[in-house]
């Protein structure tokens, strides 16, 4: 994977572009850097209790304030040049950070350069750096409901599990308290849900058919995601 762009992201994490249509777009916008570290946009449970089978992006629409410290965090796309030795979930790890071009996605095309200190790892919740969200951001559904969120902390953490009474437990109540952030609205994930659908259809059928499901196996699947439980309640009559 030499020269290509490399981002990690956790499975509650999605990238929002705002004003471009793909991430190749955004990149040559800002003439190609070696990195850009996308903040994240914390959103909050919505005050729901429990689970509900619909896309996340449509149930949590509340969220944090711009200019809130939680969402001075970032996640970084990189190009993996021989500059790259190794790389953590935010960043990656280069042998002359300040030797490359290294920006937030602000003001375009040349961006704002990320200081030293987060390129070697600083964390910029500490601090008053950003975040910068007018190009693009990353939502982060880091709680969701609090039944969801109680699981989370019987799992613990991603790279140990000490349990949810440990005073190890990052996943703990506190947390909760800290991320839950319902102050604001922000609805231009749902905006777009209708197009997940379609791509996470599209992408279950490619599933499916790589595994050697027949054609009306495959049908069937997507006959049942087609119709929701409202529909289903409203077709079964009084």
């Amino acid at each position: 994977l030499q020269d290509w762009y490399i981002m990690v992201v956790d499975i509650d994490e999605f990238l929002l572009l705002k004003e471009h249509d793909s991430i190749q777009e955004l990149l040559e916008a800002f003439t190609s850097p070696q990195v850009v570290s996308f903040n994240w946009r914390i959103f909050g449970s919505n005050g729901q209790n429990e689970y509900s089978d619909d896309l996340v992006v449509s149930r949590f629409t509340a969220c944090a304030p711009e200019d809130h410290q939680v969402n001075r965090m970032f996640k970084s796309i990189w190009r993996n040049t021989e500059q790259v030795v190794n790389h953590g979930p935010h960043r990656p790890h280069v042998k002359v950070p300040q030797a490359i071009r290294w920006v937030s996605p602000t003001v375009p095309p040349l961006g704002q350069d990320l200081p030293l200190e987060f390129r070697k790892g600083a964390n910029p919740k500490q601090t008053n750096y950003g975040p910068f969200l007018d190009i693009a951001q990353i939502n982060h559904y880091i709680v969701k409901s609090r039944s969801e969120f109680e699981e989370k902390m019987g799992r613990g953490g991603g790279w140990s599990n000490p349990g949810r009474d440990s005073p190890r437990a990052r996943h703990n109540r506190d947390f909760f308290i800290e991320n839950d952030r319902n102050e604001i609205v922000d609805n231009l994930a749902a905006s777009r849900s209708s197009e997940v659908r379609q791509e996470t259809n599209l992408l279950r059928r490619k599933f499916f058919q790589m595994h050697g499901c027949d054609l009306e196996f495959i049908k069937m699947i997507n006959l049942t995601q087609q119709i929701s439980p409202k529909s289903a309640d409203e077709s079964a009559g009084p």
